[in-house]
């Protein structure tokens, strides 16, 4: 879930933010 969500808000997950495009 945690992987999907990244997509949605990568600004609020910065610690995803390097999958955001």
């Amino acid at each position: 879930m945690q992987a999907h969500n990244y997509q949605l808000s990568p600004e609020l997950q910065p610690e995803q933010g390097e999958a955001h495009d």
